[in-house]
């Protein structure tokens, strides 16, 4: 036992047995009789017990190779020689050793559970009281109308309704605000990698050099400046627990801070739990088996985690017997320790929180499987999106689930995530989360995750839940944060409008009874209700809702887009007619088609174009981490004959990713060189219409996309990637536009086409424009993150500006002076402005970042406009009109377009007609 090795002879036992009993039955008071004696006797002893022990050893390695034992007996006869030395078999078992803690040991320092005199947690000492609102408690159910809130010391002190006039150092009067509590991002990487993203020295996140490495902690990299903190705060997260990447199997520990200004100790939670990372699925492959090192594949990567477990239950048992003869005074030297295992023993122990990175089903089950098998427990799984498909495997072992609301595709394990997982685990009683995985998504925007939720079918108040009250409860913190209940954290948000309106902000949030935060209200929405439209979609018809509708009127519905202008003053009773597959007639007088015809309507209907996406990738992605399934990278030099639709795949694999598009409305696509370079090559658009099983070769081509209707470059980071200076792209360019040696130079120096320059720096754009008027060109602007500074300048030149993303995000170094309202900025500046979504799989969501717009300032019809007539315009291209003769290209909502609750009921485009189109 001494030296680890298992003892295989039970005649070898005994001896043992006997010697170590004549060792341990020595009579003290002979001891201090006979000194001199029992001097000799001992030497004689260690003499003898040194040979036994040598040859038992001799005898066991014998016995390692030969020995028909089973696991079973060995395990028997170690229990048996751990009684005889009064050492638990079970360590749980307290007749024996009633104090396992840690004595003389690794005493970890993590978030005032150690150290408290570093933490200056800074609780405001005054008394706030909020009234005249709508309290939302956020435990899932409870609302409270009239209701006001009263803190004294950073804490909750009394909560009720009615009038109450109680003296307060500060006092809000509300007009039926919403109170609530501050948003829990469970799954932040905010202060490990700081803003500016694109800054090498604020990569912190991941230390990439081992695939297992739980010693090392985001305490240590965390920048209490990151100049994200405040935007985030501004959003209404008050809580985050920041984690290590996920580059590693493990990569550390975590800190659980909340979004004060100052040091680490004041952002620190005192008495927080512990909480670490792991990762499982292709992160760690990608990062290690690029380097042909372990692990390469999901084999690997369980090898890994079972070693380090399996050695970490070593360590585990070691303590507990250290334990055990320090309690009965006969330990020897210093508590066995190891730095590198001390956080994977402290899971063992349940001593801390484990939070898993793991996409697909079969990592989940893997990993539940693993903990079973060294009886560690997960809190929970993060990203998890096919958890919806085995809700009951987290449910019956109570681990929490903390995913994205509807981001998804991105790479092969994130292919198979579902708008409804929300949903579906929700309602299988699974304590369900939704987090930002800060800066994959802005966490400033995390309360339009819970929104989103509540869209596909979460209740209002358990989509709330999922960034409040389930992850404080996933992080044992749900008797602090999570609600608004007496005793609590005072961090409480006001709304100025529902929570889940599109754009929505809080305009004061308070942390620990502190006023960190205040926004100006949004006059647009201000104290408006969500809407929440009912109507479903009626039809008759022996055709409705098949491919074979080609004779048809939708009636009673507000036309919003007719001859390329929007309007919101349409007559509610409008109609469409379509006689033989081509529009016959738009307006409220309109006289049906021929019989037989199908009819369709739907009550509170709205009906627009199909939305058009600007940015680039739909139809030529599908999985963006997979090179098979998209068109590649774009090229290594300029290629000016490219034409980007001969690369388009819109029908490739699932085609999942034009599905979800055409079932948010969308369309039509551009398809884009990735213009990588100076001059890429040449766009067009398609229809993002999902084909029918046969096709031809011009199913989803129109619009002379064949030839190209715009050229493509960049500069920049968009273009540079680390290799040309801004200065030598520019140079390049100007070379091949005064050459005009290629058909698409020509083209561009002759106005025939647009030159789409994808460029987001302020004074980048400034030299665009310079460059614009020494050749006379046409000019569009994409991304144009910091456009709105020469607002003046674009509009003079008539450049319009396609917004992509739409919100900008002052992130990076080329974007840091972007502002969200650069939409409305520029539209009053008089520039046509579009807007496009960065991410393919959400470009569904195109429609929602209008309604953000409009939010933001933007009028609803130049909002509508910048996803339908303004991309038909600076392409001069018929993508999104309502016009008699033209193929149908519209959209049948039950309510506004722009808002979060409409919902789409009927489509036709490109000879296709959907009925309530459902997503993924």
């Amino acid at each position: 036992a001494i030296f680890g090795i298992k003892t295989h002879s039970n005649h070898n036992e005994s001896r043992f047995r006997k010697r170590m009993e004549e060792l341990l039955i020595q009579d003290d008071q002979s001891w201090t009789r006979n000194q001199s004696r029992a001097v000799k006797r001992f030497s004689i002893l260690l003499v003898a017990i040194f040979g036994i022990l040598s040859s038992l050893f001799v005898v066991n390695l014998i016995g390692i190779v030969s020995s028909k034992h089973s696991l079973e007996e060995n395990n028997g006869l170690l229990k048996t020689l751990s009684s005889y030395w009064n050492l638990p078999s079970d360590p749980t078992d307290k007749n024996l050793c009633t104090n396992l803690v840690e004595k003389n040991g690794y005493n970890p320092f993590y978030g005032g559970i150690n150290q408290m005199s570093f933490l200056t947690p800074n609780i405001s000492k005054g008394t706030l009281l909020i009234r005249n609102g709508t309290l939302w408690v956020g435990n899932r159910g409870e609302v409270i109308q009239n209701a006001w809130i009263f803190v004294s010391d950073g804490k909750i002190q009394s909560i009720g309704s009615g009038s109450n006039n109680n003296p307060a150092d500060k006092t809000y009067n509300l007009n039926g605000d919403y109170i609530t509590p501050g948003l829990v991002d469970m799954h932040s990487h905010l202060g490990v990698y700081s803003y500016p993203e694109d800054a090498r020295a604020t990569e912190d996140g991941n230390e990439m050099t081992n695939p297992t490495f739980p010693q090392v902690r985001a305490l240590d990299a965390l920048n209490p400046n990151d100049p994200a903190i405040p935007m985030i705060r501004s959003g209404g997260v008050t809580t985050s627990l920041v984690l290590p990447g996920s580059g590693n199997i493990m990569g550390g520990e975590a800190a659980l801070v909340k979004l004060k200004d100052g040091p680490i100790g004041t952002k620190l939670i005192p008495n927080a739990p512990r909480a670490f990372k792991m990762a499982c699925g292709e992160n760690p492959k990608r990062v290690y088996g690029g380097r042909t090192q372990t692990p390469m594949s999901r084999m690997g990567i369980t090898y890994l985690i079972r070693q380090k477990f399996y050695k970490a239950a070593e360590l585990r048992t070691k303590q507990n017997e250290w334990d055990c003869l320090h309690e009965h005074g006969k330990s020897v030297g210093t508590r066995p320790f190891d730095l590198d295992l001390e956080p994977v023993v402290a899971i063992l122990r349940n001593q801390a929180l484990l939070n898993v990175h793991c996409y697909k089903e079969e990592d989940l089950e893997m990993m539940v499987r693993t903990s079973k098998e060294f009886g560690f427990k997960i809190a929970a799984f993060h990203h998890g999106l096919e958890a919806w498909r085995v809700p009951k495997l987290l449910e019956s072992n109570d681990i929490s689930a903390a995913i994205f609301a509807d981001h998804w595709g991105f790479k092969m394990e994130g292919y198979d995530g579902s708008v409804n997982a929300s949903r579906i685990l929700s309602s299988n009683k699974v304590n369900t989360c939704l987090k930002s995985d800060h800066p994959v998504l802005f966490a400033k925007d995390l309360i339009h995750e819970a929104a989103k939720a509540y869209h596909y079918g979460v209740s209002e108040q358990e989509a709330f839940a999922t960034v409040t009250f389930n992850p404080a409860k996933a992080l044992k913190m749900d008797s602090r944060i999570g609600s608004l209940e007496v005793g609590k954290e005072a961090d409480i948000l006001i709304w100025p409008s529902h929570p889940f309106s599109l754009g929505s902000r809080p305009s004061h949030v308070f942390i620990d009874g502190w006023l960190l935060s205040q926004n100006e209200p949004k006059p647009v929405i201000s104290y408006k209700p969500l809407a929440n439209p009912t109507g479903s979609l009626s039809f008759s018809g022996s055709t409705a809702c098949t491919s074979e509708s080609r004779n048809f009127i939708v009636k009673n519905a507000k036309v919003l887009v007719v001859d390329g202008k929007t309007s919101y003053s349409a007559d509610s009773n409008g109609q469409v007619v379509v006689r033989d597959g081509l529009i016959a007639c738009v307006g409220s007088n309109c006289s049906p088609p021929p019989e037989p015809y199908d009819t369709y309507s739907v009550e509170g209907g709205h009906i627009t174009t199909g939305f058009v996406s600007l940015d680039g990738q739909l139809g030529s992605t599908e999985v963006e981490a997979e090179a098979s399934a998209n068109d590649g990278a774009g090229p290594t030099s300029n290629i000016p004959e490219l034409v980007a639709t001969e690369g388009s795949m819109p029908s490739i694999y699932h085609h999942r990713k034009i599905w979800a598009a055409y079932a948010g409305g969308v369309t039509s696509s551009l398809v884009s060189p990735r213009a990588y370079q100076p001059l890429s090559g040449a766009g067009g658009f398609i229809w993002s219409v999902p084909v029918d099983e046969e096709f031809d070769e011009y199913s989803n081509l129109d619009f002379n996309s064949t030839k190209g209707i715009s050229a493509h470059c960049a500069f920049g980071n968009r273009a540079r990637g680390g290799v040309k200076s801004v200065s030598s792209q520019f140079a390049e360019l100007r070379s091949l536009l005064k050459k005009r040696s290629d058909p698409l130079s020509i083209a561009i120096t002759g106005r025939e086409i647009p030159l789409v320059v994808d460029v987001d720096q302020a004074d980048q754009i400034a030299s665009v424009i310079r460059f614009k008027k020494e050749f006379n060109i046409r000019v569009i602007i994409r991304g144009g993150a910091e456009s709105h500074r020469l607002a003046s300048s674009l509009a003079k030149e008539n450049i319009p500006v396609i917004l992509a993303p739409p919100r900008p995000i002052p992130g990076s170094f080329e974007t840091w002076n972007s502002k969200e309202n650069a939409a409305s900025l520029l539209r009053k500046a008089g520039v046509n402005v579009a807007l496009a979504m960065t991410d393919p799989g959400n470009i569904r969501n195109l429609r929602w970042e209008a309604g953000m717009a409009v939010s933001n300032g933007l009028s609803r019809e130049d909002a509508l406009a910048s996803i339908t007539t303004v991309p038909s315009s600076i392409f001069n291209q018929d993508v999104a009109n309502m016009r008699v003769g033209l193929k149908p290209n519209f959209v049948l909502f039950n309510g506004d377009p722009l808002e979060l609750q409409s919902t789409i009921k009927l489509i036709v485009s490109n000879g296709k007609l959907t009925c309530n189109p459902k997503q993924y």
